[in-house]
C-alpha cells in the first residue's frame, strides 16, 4: 500500500462519519494509526528476516549436497 492510498482511505473514513471530528480526535487516531502501522512494520522485518534465514539454509544444504 502507497502512502497516497491510505491518506485517501483515511480521508473517505473520516467523512463517513456523521459528525465532524475535531483536530484532536483526528490527531488521536493518527497517532493511533501510525502505532499500527509500525508494529505491522516491525513484524513484518522480522518475518522477512525468518524467510532470509530459511532460504539462506536452505541454499547451503543444496550446495553441500
Amino acid at each position: 500500500m502507497h502512502v497516497d492510498h491510505v491518506k485517501d482511505r483515511f480521508t473517505k473514513a473520516i467523512h463517513r462519519t456523521k459528525h465532524s471530528l475535531s483536530e484532536r480526535e483526528v490527531e488521536e487516531v493518527t497517532v493511533v494509526m501510525l502505532a499500527v502501522v509500525t508494529e505491522l512494520a516491525a513484524e513484518m522485518a522480522e518475518v522477512v528476516v525468518e524467510l532470509a534465514q530459511r532460504v539462506e539454509k536452505l541454499e547451503s544444504a543444496s550446495t553441500s549436497a
